[in-house]
């Protein structure tokens, strides 16, 4: 992990709200970390803390894991008609119609196997989908 706290944080001042600009008091800082100097609380902080996101970027996150996804399909399969891969956004808008719910925690290729996306797809009336000859022998380690 950096240790050069200036290419990590903005700022070392602790907040107990950083959205409304809520400062951490010093006595409250001193209790639970047992001293006084932000560098010392801060590298606490980002060895022993949780990161937590705004709403605005776990859903950009979502957004770009549930493309990743639809992308990985595509690669994946192929119109069983023509022979061809779809393209990733008729992908993504079948996902969208079957109700494709991305998990956060997984990769975007465990995703397609993990929730079915294959069989969901495939369930979907506007689409035919077919694994690629040349994916039918792959797999995803755990």
């Amino acid at each position: 992990f950096e240790k050069n706290l200036e290419e990590v944080l903005h700022t070392d001042t602790v907040f107990t709200n950083v959205s409304r600009g809520q400062v951490a008091k010093a006595a409250d800082l001193k209790s639970v970390f047992k001293t006084d100097d932000n560098e010392k609380i801060c590298i606490e902080i980002l060895e022993k803390g949780e990161f937590q996101l705004s709403e605005k970027e776990r859903q950009s996150q979502l957004n770009a894991k549930f493309t990743e996804t639809a992308s990985n399909i595509s690669i994946m399969c192929i119109n069983p008609a023509t022979e061809r891969p779809y393209p990733v956004s008729i992908i993504e808008q079948a996902m969208k119609d079957a109700h494709i719910s991305i998990k956060p925690n997984k990769s975007a290729k465990q995703q397609v196997y993990y929730i079915g996306a294959l069989h969901l797809l495939s369930m979907t009336p506007a689409i035919h989908i077919a694994i690629s000859p040349r994916e039918s022998s792959s797999h995803v380690p755990n």
